[in-house]
């Protein structure tokens, strides 16, 4: 267990340096279009938020993680 929480944080650390040294972030994404009218990073961001979708779904459908049933509370989408 502590081996695999321990893999996820340098994955997360490495990725998080690779993402922030490259600028992609929502931030970012949607500041250029807005002051330089530059919509590369927000398609590129759109592009994976796709795939991320998707590939969730279809690793789910696979049988290979299992998501589980979060109730929607109205109260707390509203705060």
């Amino acid at each position: 267990m502590i081996e695999k929480v321990a893999l996820g944080m340098i994955c997360g650390f490495l990725l998080g340096f690779v993402l922030q040294r490259g600028r992609f972030c929502m931030v970012s994404a949607y500041r250029d279009v807005y002051l330089t009218k530059d919509n590369r990073l927000f398609i590129a961001t759109f592009i994976a938020i796709a795939i991320q979708s998707i590939g969730v779904y279809a690793l789910a459908d696979l049988g290979w993680i299992r998501l589980a049933e979060v109730p929607f509370t109205w109260l707390t989408a509203i705060i």
